[in-house]
């Protein structure tokens, strides 16, 4: 179906809470448009139920879903792969392991939460199989669902393939930095990606200096690119009901602090684990000059891990702490909230991008 038979539209901001990628933010510009009521396809090549941007890509369906909208996606998932997502969503997988697609999901992180391809790895006869694969469910829905807009996360190869197929269609597309990084790696498809970029209808940037990054690696216009920020199920996140707390009980109690998170070196879960340390030792050493007792630390690690190695590792050094560590495992939204309220501090940690809230 031609979009010249459409009317023109164009993108306003939609202030919406939604799920951010570690911790509460502010709004996420979604995509809706002047219309009441219109067809949205979103696009990720990696699995929309796992990792920040697979949350943040479920979040933004379920606002679009909630506005009235109707609503599609397009996602890389494994081959027995049966992703979660809002009631009326319509679902076409790109699988992979398959006769189509002999490898695992690509992973826009070098290290994911499930079995995965390294961009960096994949030969030519991959990416082509790859780039044929989404090429192939984008026609059948340019056909057979006909989306007023396509709204993709990553600034990379599937988007690519996007604004290749749906030349005569409105593309946006979310950076989530990892594209950034990959691009700053190694050079797969990098002219193809770039010129794909500088084609898209607009850019949504999570903080200025992620604009400003976007610029700089793909060339595309200043004034394509907006900083939307990221956002938070405020439904889910909130502070809920509390119980009055006796003061004396609760100054007994153990000081909770919680992060949430993969559970691995690059997220900067032994530098907290340290910090817990300096901290305890600080405040014994300061209650042994001033006569009294000092608050106890009880640190909550909640998160998945993919390296088993640096996990043990991580705990055995967990086990040495003097603080009390307990690993929460990964936790439904509901449960991660339910430990945000019980604690006094949560972290957003990370050592390779800013966790930019606002």
């Amino acid at each position: 179906m031609c979009s010249s038979r459409r009317p023109k539209t164009s993108i306003v901001s939609c202030k919406r809470s939604i799920c951010c990628k570690g911790g509460p933010a502010g709004p996420l510009l979604l995509v809706v448009l002047k219309r009441l009521h219109m067809r949205i396809l979103n696009v990720s090549a990696q699995k929309p139920d796992s990792t920040g941007s697979g949350v943040y890509l479920a979040e933004t369906v379920r606002c679009q879903v909630a506005a009235g909208h109707d609503v599609a996606v397009v996602a890389g998932v494994a081959a027995d792969d049966a992703p979660e997502l809002s009631e009326g969503v319509l679902f076409r997988p790109v699988r992979f392991d398959t006769e189509a697609l002999p490898f695992h999901v690509a992973g826009m992180s070098n290290q994911m939460p499930y079995p995965a391809t390294r961009y960096c790895d994949m030969t030519p006869s991959m990416t082509a199989a790859f780039a044929t694969s989404f090429a192939r469910v984008f026609e059948e829905l340019d056909e057979a669902f006909g989306p007023d807009v396509v709204l993709c996360h990553h600034l990379y190869l599937a988007t690519a393939v996007a604004v290749e197929t749906f030349a005569h269609r409105r593309v946006f597309a979310v950076c989530h930095s990892t594209d950034l990084r990959q691009m700053g790696e190694h050079g797969l498809e990098r002219d193809r990606i770039v010129a794909a970029m500088r084609r898209l209808t607009g850019v949504f940037a999570l903080h200025e200096a992620q604009k400003e990054e976007i610029v700089r690696v793909y060339g595309v216009d200043p004034a394509r690119v907006h900083v939307v920020g990221t956002g938070f199920n405020a439904a889910i996140f909130n502070a809920g009901k509390s119980d009055a707390c006796d003061d004396d009980v609760r100054a007994g109690a153990p000081v909770e602090l919680v992060y949430a998170g993969k559970i691995w070196k690059k997220k900067g879960v032994p530098s907290l684990l340290e910090a817990a340390d300096l901290i305890e030792a600080a405040h014994q050493e300061g209650a042994r000059r001033g006569g009294g007792s000092s608050p106890r630390l009880r640190l909550c690690l909640a998160g998945g891990h993919n390296d088993p190695e640096e996990y043990a590792g991580i705990v055995a050094r967990a086990a040495r702490c003097v603080s009390d560590v307990a690993f929460l495992g990964r936790l439904s939204q509901t449960d991660l909230a339910q430990a945000y309220r019980r604690a006094d501090i949560f972290f957003c940690l990370r050592f390779s991008r800013g966790c930019r809230l606002w």
